[in-house]
């Protein structure tokens, strides 16, 4: 029953790595907007804040003896992703504003 353990903290590191790329193509894409670029950019620095506090949270739970009892090894790797989303909606234009 090791395993599980293991594929999820894998699983969890992967997907922390993939919003780290996409919020870092999404800073990238920001410069690049014609009008609302400081909102884009507050946007992508809040994006950079929840990754930081999910690396931050899971750094915590591999060190902590206890990490079931305190944080859900299955539902940390969820929410910076619904998280991310939700700023980019509210941050970024729609593709009618462009």
């Amino acid at each position: 029953m090791e395993t599980l353990p293991d594929f999820t903290l894998l699983m969890t590191w992967l997907i922390l790595g993939a919003n780290s790329v996409a919020v870092a193509l999404l800073v990238w894409s920001a410069f690049a907007l014609p009008f609302h670029r400081r909102r884009a950019l507050f946007g992508c620095l809040a994006m950079v804040g929840i990754l930081v506090a999910m690396g931050v949270m899971l750094w915590i739970a591999t060190r902590s003896s206890h990490a079931d009892e305190r944080v859900s090894q299955w539902l940390l790797p969820l929410w910076p992703s619904v998280v991310i989303v939700g700023l980019y909606r509210l941050t970024f234009p729609g593709r009618e504003k462009l």
